[in-house]
């Protein structure tokens, strides 16, 4: 399946450059993203996230904070 989301050019900056720091193309780093989103319903919350993808999320949320705020207006 093909999913295309379009993100600003800022957004889209973040989360390439994440993706280079992980050594991941950008579809590599949103595949893993929705995987880890789909096991996280499947299990206990608090064991589903392993300590890495915690940060890389919480990282993920505080950068786009004002996004969200935003969004959520």
């Amino acid at each position: 399946m093909t999913i295309t989301i379009e993100l600003d050019d800022a957004i889209r900056t973040d989360f390439q450059q994440e993706a280079e720091s992980l050594g991941l193309s950008l579809d590599q780093l949103a595949d893993a993203i929705i995987r880890r989103h789909i096991q996280s319903k499947s299990v206990d919350h608090s064991s589903a996230l392993d300590p890495a993808f915690q940060k890389a999320m919480a990282d993920s949320f505080r950068e786009n904070d004002e996004l969200y705020r935003r969004l959520a207006k």
